[in-house]
């Protein structure tokens, strides 16, 4: 069940992301390496408010 997740994130068109960090943070580019421009980034400030943000669906 994992892989199909796996494989099913990766390979979607679109995919929004909340990331710990702001633009330039190696979070960002993390999540640019792995899923390139079709990644929308949620900046967050904190590590908690990225898990809202995912709980919340905003990412």
């Amino acid at each position: 069940m994992k892989v199909i997740k796996w494989f099913s994130v990766t390979q979607s068109k679109n995919i929004t992301v909340a990331i710990q960090g702001q633009a330039g943070s190696f979070h960002e580019q993390a999540v640019r390496q792995w899923y390139g421009a079709r990644a929308t980034i949620v900046p967050c400030v904190t590590f908690r408010d990225a898990f809202d943000a995912y709980a919340n669906g905003a990412a």
